[in-house]
């Protein structure tokens, strides 16, 4: 017995020492694990938000990974500074590539929204608008483009408007253009209505890039009116 015993207690031995081997080895796992977790999401993009940027799907989503490729484009720039200089100029390379087409697919899309905005009636705003326009304020020329695009839109929007207003509906405003006082009092009321309209627009589309105070000096008009 006292044989069997001191072998089991050896055997015991041995796999407690086997045991904790294998859980320091999984606590240094784990560690090495959680250093390339931090160092992917510091210099990388993750597989979901590439597809993201790539597949140009403007969601919550793709706004949150082209915030995030902008901050690892900023790590990746300040890599290339130090003296892991090839290394930081091959991500910045890669990574620039995959912005510049995340961008085109921005875009694109609002310029495929701009359909949408060009109604005379009640212009169908997609939620994701202002947080795009938002995001092209960083790329100057694909913002003005843009802007430009949404200006196109709504003048033409306006004059649709403006021409029904004159000559159909229920009150047409040519019915007093005998008198001349009537004829533009009507016509400078409803362009501050435009205005008024549109200035509500603008503010919603260009959110946190529109002065609301220059809303004032647009409004003068209804001075005129008087």
């Amino acid at each position: 017995m006292s044989r069997v015993l001191h072998s089991g207690k050896m055997q015991a031995s041995g796999l407690l020492d086997e045991i904790q081997r294998l859980e320091e080895s999984i606590r240094l796992s784990e560690r090495r694990a959680s250093w390339l977790e931090v160092i992917q999401n510091k210099y990388q993009l993750s597989k979901e938000e590439t597809e993201k940027l790539k597949e140009g799907t403007i969601d919550d989503g793709f706004f949150e990974a082209l915030k995030h490729i902008q901050v690892v484009h900023g790590n990746c720039r300040a890599l290339g500074l130090s003296h892991h200089h090839k290394a930081g100029l091959d991500l910045l390379d890669e990574l620039s590539l995959l912005q510049d087409e995340a961008f085109k697919n921005l875009c694109s899309w609002v310029q495929a929204e701009c359909l949408k905005i060009d109604s005379p009636d009640s212009p169908e705003i997609d939620n994701m608008m202002p947080n795009a326009m938002k995001a092209l304020r960083s790329r100057p020329p694909l913002y003005s483009y843009c802007a430009e695009e949404i200006a196109l839109s709504r003048r033409n929007a306006v004059f649709q408007k403006f021409i029904e207003a004159l000559s159909r509906g229920p009150r047409p405003i040519e019915v007093h253009a005998a008198d001349p006082w009537r004829y533009a009092n009507d016509m400078l009321a409803w362009v501050h209505s435009a205005i008024a309209s549109e200035m509500e627009l603008v503010a919603t589309l260009f959110e946190g890039c529109y002065d609301v105070s220059e809303k004032a000096s647009y409004m003068k008009i209804s001075a005129v009116d008087e």
